[in-house]
C-alpha cells in the first residue's frame, strides 16, 4: 500500500509548536487574595463538538491563524461571544479568591474556592473561563490551540447544563447548587484595552472527588484504603446521579472518578449518618437534550420513560472501564458478579427506576451472564490488577461463521457484539466491558471525555 510522503523522513517526528514569544501577557493572577468585579451575565447558547449544530458563534480557526500572533493577541483579535445584556447587568458583586481548588496556568477553566461581598461565612466556588491562561498549545499534539473559542464553548456548555437543572427543579440534588453566570474585565500591560472574562458561581462543597483519592491511595501500595462495601456504594450513588440527570435531559458526557464528588455525610431526613452524599462536577462537556441547536434531538423525541433509567440497564455487562480502579473485586473483574450487584441492588419493578426491555446486544449477549458475591478487600496493589483485567487477555476463539464465539461474549470481549439485524453497539474499550456512550434512545451514561477539572 503506498502511503503519501506528507512529513520529509528528516523531519520525523514533527516538532510540536512553539507560541510566539507573549511579554504583555500577565503573570498567572488567579490566587488567593484576588478580588474582581463581577456582573450578571447570559451566557451564549451551548455549541461545541458534544452535539450541537454550528449557530451564531464563529467557527473554530485554523491552526495556520493562530500561530500567527501570540495568545494576548489572539485574545483581542477573537473576543468571546457578545450576548444580550442580563436584567441584572449593571449589579455588581466583589468577590474574593480564598483558595485555589485546580487552579494553574495552563490547564483550562480555573477551580477556586471564594467569598462574596462582605459575608466570609459563606464560601463559594468559582469556575473561572479565562482564555489567556489556556494552553496555547495542545498538550497532546503541540498544536495551536483557538483559546477564545474553548473557553467561550466550555462556558455555555457548563451554563446551559446549570440553567436546564435548575429549571427542572433538580438544582443541587445531584450537582453542587447554581448561582449563577457572571463576567468582569481583566486589563492588559501596555495597553488601554480590557477583556471580559467568563465564571459560573457554585456551591462549595466540603468533599473530595474518587480520582483524588484513588491518587491519595496510590502513596499506599496502591491498595485502598476504604472499605469495598463503600466504594460499591458510593459507585452505586454516582450512577444514580447520573441517571436521574440524564431522566431531566443533560447529558454529562464525563461520567469518570475524577467527576464524581462525595462531600460530607448526609445526617438529613433520615438517611443513615455513614452514607456520603455524592454529586456529579464538571459539565464541560455537557449535552442539553432540550435546547434547539441539540443535532441529535430526532432520537429524543418520544416521551422520556416516566422513571429514570435503572442503572441496571445502563451498565449491564461488566464494570465501566473508568471505574476499574475504583470497584472492588470481584465486581470489577468478574462480569456475572457485577451483573449480580446490580440485580441485587435496583430489583425491578421500582418506584425510584424504571427497567426499559433488554434490547441491545450487550443486553442479549450477557442476559444470564448472573452471579453473586460479596466484594472483597485489596490484597495486591489495584493498578497491577486492573492491568492483568486489561491487557493480559485471553486467547480469543472464533467460530466457523464468523459469529461471536464464548470466548468473545465472556473474558475478552474485545470486539462489537453484533444482533441478527446487524444493528451494533459502539465500540467497546479496554476490558470490553459496556461503553458509556449514550444510546439513541438516550437510556444508557454519557461518554467518557476529558473533563475540565484535568488531574
Amino acid at each position: 500500500m503506498w502511503i503519501p510522503n506528507l512529513v520529509p523522513l528528516e523531519d520525523w517526528p514533527p516538532r510540536p509548536w512553539v507560541p510566539l514569544p507573549d511579554p504583555r501577557r500577565p503573570d498567572f493572577p488567579y490566587h488567593s487574595g484576588l478580588t474582581l468585579k463581577i456582573r450578571p451575565h447570559t451566557p451564549p447558547h451551548p455549541f461545541g463538538l458534544t452535539g450541537y449544530t454550528k449557530g451564531p458563534e464563529r467557527r473554530y480557526a485554523a491552526f495556520e491563524e493562530v500561530a500567527k500572533v501570540s495568545q494576548s493577541e489572539w485574545c483581542l483579535r477573537n473576543p468571546l461571544a457578545e450576548t444580550p445584556p442580563h436584567p441584572n447587568a449593571t449589579e455588581t458583586q466583589t468577590l474574593e479568591i480564598v483558595q485555589g481548588i485546580a487552579s494553574k496556568d495552563g490547564r483550562g477553566a480555573q477551580i477556586v474556592r471564594c467569598y462574596l461581598g462582605e459575608d466570609k461565612n459563606r464560601s463559594y466556588v468559582a469556575k473561572i473561563y479565562d482564555p489567556l491562561y489556556y494552553s496555547y498549545a495542545d498538550r497532546e499534539f503541540g498544536s495551536p490551540v483557538d483559546v477564545t473559542y474553548m473557553a467561550d464553548s466550555h462556558y455555555s456548555r457548563e451554563a446551559a447544563a446549570f440553567e436546564d437543572l435548575k429549571a427542572a427543579g433538580v438544582d443541587g440534588q445531584f450537582t453542587p447548587k447554581y448561582y449563577g453566570s457572571w463576567t468582569f474585565d481583566m486589563g492588559l500591560p501596555g495597553t488601554s484595552e480590557v477583556r471580559p472574562v467568563r465564571l459560573v458561581l457554585l456551591e462549595w462543597l466540603n468533599g473530595v472527588d474518587l480520582w483524588s483519592i484513588m491518587e491519595r491511595d496510590g502513596t499506599n501500595n496502591g491498595i485502598h484504603t476504604m472499605p469495598p462495601e463503600k466504594r460499591l456504594e458510593i459507585f452505586a450513588k454516582a450512577a444514580e446521579a447520573e441517571t436521574n440527570v440524564t431522566f431531566h435531559r443533560v447529558l454529562h458526557r464525563d461520567f469518570s472518578p475524577r467527576n464524581v464528588m462525595i462531600v460530607d455525610a448526609a445526617t438529613s431526613e433520615g438517611v443513615d449518618s455513614h452514607t456520603p452524599r455524592v454529586v456529579l462536577i464538571d459539565f464541560n462537556n455537557s449535552t442539553c437534550i432540550k435546547r434547539p441547536n441539540f443535532r441529535d434531538r430526532q432520537f429524543y423525541n418520544n416521551a422520556p420513560y416516566p422513571l429514570p433509567v435503572s442503572p441496571r440497564y445502563n451498565w449491564w455487562g461488566g464494570c465501566p472501564n473508568e471505574f476499574l480502579h475504583w470497584v472492588p473485586d470481584p465486581h470489577r473483574s468478574d462480569d456475572a458478579v457485577f451483573n449480580g450487584w446490580l440485580e441485587q441492588r435496583w430489583p425491578d419493578p421500582s418506584t425510584e427506576y424504571f427497567l426499559p426491555p433488554f434490547k441491545l446486544p450487550r443486553h442479549r449477549a450477557t442476559a444470564k451472564l448472573i452471579e453473586y458475591a460479596s466484594p472483597v478487600p485489596d490484597t495486591e496493589p489495584v493498578f497491577v490488577q486492573v492491568y492483568s483485567r486489561r491487557y493480559s487477555l485471553p486467547s480469543v476463539g472464533w467460530s466457523s461463521d464468523g459469529g461471536n464465539s464464548p470466548s468473545e461474549l465472556g473474558e475478552a470481549k474485545s470486539s462489537r457484539s453484533r444482533d441478527d439485524s446487524g444493528e451494533s453497539d459502539p465500540p467497546r474499550s479496554g476490558n470490553g466491558s459496556p461503553r458509556s456512550g449514550s444510546e439513541p434512545d438516550g437510556t444508557s451514561p454519557s461518554q467518557g471525555t476529558l473533563g475540565g477539572v484535568d488531574k
